[in-house]
């Protein structure tokens, strides 16, 4: 059954609010553990019960790259890769990438929000909106969805 990603995002985003290891470092490698951030989803109608398994993500540690790209005065934004939990037809989507913008003046935990991208895939609105959180002291996390950015094979044009 294939999975859906969004519960992944929300992993990934609670661990990143909760990361303290983002001083600035280049580059960034290692394994998020899921466990005991996100219950399973689970109801004792079993009808229902099969219906919301296929949001559960798995309770595997995975392993992330988390680099550097930009600094402002305000905010840092980092480019995020981890593998997605849901297996596509196209290779480059397998792969999630994602901007994360964090709050220059962030120590420890903190809020932190999820932006997905409209329009045309250029991403400009996700990116103003994070970087206005982010100055704001909130940090974003711009999740790029298959087909679109990195996780569209050159060459492909979406109609």
């Amino acid at each position: 059954m294939a999975r859906t990603p969004g519960r992944l995002v929300a992993v990934v985003v609670l661990w990143l609010a909760g990361a303290v290891g983002l001083g600035g470092a280049a580059l960034e490698e290692g394994t998020c553990d899921p466990k005991g951030l996100i219950a399973p989803l689970s109801d004792p109608d079993p009808k229902t019960n099969t219906l919301l398994a296929r949001y559960n993500i798995p309770q595997e540690p995975f392993r992330y790259r988390l680099r550097l790209v930009a600094v402002s005065q305000t905010y840092r934004v980092h480019h995020l890769t981890f593998p997605s939990p849901r297996k596509w037809d196209i290779a480059e989507s397998n792969t999630v990438h994602a901007e994360y913008y964090v709050p220059r003046s962030r120590r420890g935990r903190g809020p932190a929000v999820v932006v997905l991208h409209i329009l045309d895939g250029r991403f400009a609105v996700a990116r103003l909106i994070c970087r206005s959180f982010a100055m704001g002291g909130v940090a974003s996390l711009m999740v790029k969805m298959p087909y679109y950015g990195e996780r569209r094979p050159a060459g492909l044009d979406l109609p």
